[in-house]
């Protein structure tokens, strides 16, 4: 991994045209001498993906992304497939997760809130995703889009789904937490 953290480094000081755009030299230098760091530690495949991902996240292009259609087949599935998907829609409004469609005759309704996934708090999940979400610059805004949970094009992935599985692992069925529009937890 340490080879590949350099030609990494190596091709994109070369050829990409941002690359500086919303960093100095020194942070770039900075970002992959502490991916080194981290994987000198040792490293499953998981957790490389999350680092190599939030790395790659921290130059700041919206267009460098680690993307998961660009990976050889063997790989993507050993990440991501079998991965359970989350039976609703949802966006990510004012850091807040909002149902906007549900997939099964669940209680839940377009509206409510979702304060936990798995006894994970709405705001601790944001928090992590948002590691790896792809923005410009400064500008978090594209960050609740890339989140959200709205496309169900099964020959589509979705990042939330992806990721989720990375930070927080998977289990058989999801235990979810809503604050409905009523104010009562569900």
């Amino acid at each position: 991994l340490l080879k590949d953290i350099d030609l990494l480094a190596e091709i994109l000081k070369e050829a990409h045209p941002g690359l500086y755009r919303y960093n100095s030299e020194k942070d770039i230098e900075s970002l992959f001498s502490s991916l080194k760091r981290k994987v000198k530690k040792g490293v499953n495949e998981e957790d490389w993906m999350i680092l190599l991902s939030q790395t790659v996240n921290d130059i700041k292009c919206g267009h460098t992304y680690v993307n998961p259609w660009n990976m050889k087949k063997s790989i993507r599935k050993r990440l991501f497939g079998g991965a359970m998907y989350l039976p609703l829609g949802f966006k990510v409004i004012n850091k807040e997760i909002i149902i906007s469609e549900k997939l099964t005759m669940h209680s839940f309704m377009e509206g409510d809130q979702i304060i936990s996934i798995n006894n994970y708090g709405f705001k601790q999940i944001l928090d992590s995703l948002g590691t790896i979400a792809k923005q410009d610059g400064n500008n978090t805004s594209p960050v609740e889009e890339y989140l959200s949970l709205d496309d169900f094009d099964v020959t589509h992935w979705e990042p939330f789904d992806l990721y989720f599985k990375l930070f927080f692992g998977v289990s058989e069925t999801f235990r979810i937490t809503v604050k409905s529009q009523t104010d009562e937890k569900i």
